[in-house]
C-alpha cells in the first residue's frame, strides 16, 4: 500500500511537470501567432501603399511615356532598394 502511494505520488509529480511543460508550449505558440498576426497586418499596410503608389503613378503618367517610365524607375527605387 505503501508503495502504490509512493508511485502515485511520483506519477503525480511528473504528469504536473507534463501540464506545466504544455502550459508554457501553449503561452509560446498563442505569442508566435499574435506576432506572426502582427506582421501581416504590417504587410497588409505595405500592399496597400504600395498599390496606391502604382495606380498614383500610372493616373499621373499614362499619356506620357518618359513621365511613366521614371515613375516606375522611382517605385523600384523606393520599393525595392
Amino acid at each position: 500500500m505503501q508503495s502504490e502511494v509512493k508511485h502515485f505520488c511520483r506519477v503525480n509529480d511528473n504528469l504536473s511537470l507534463i501540464v506545466e511543460d504544455l502550459g508554457m508550449r501553449q503561452r509560446g505558440l498563442e505569442h508566435e501567432t499574435q506576432t506572426m498576426r502582427d506582421k501581416l497586418g504590417a504587410q497588409e499596410i505595405e500592399k496597400k501603399r504600395f498599390k496606391k503608389d502604382v495606380v498614383e503613378t500610372i493616373n499621373h503618367c499614362i499619356g506620357d511615356f518618359k513621365k511613366l517610365k521614371k515613375g516606375v524607375i522611382r517605385l523600384h527605387k523606393v520599393w525595392v532598394l
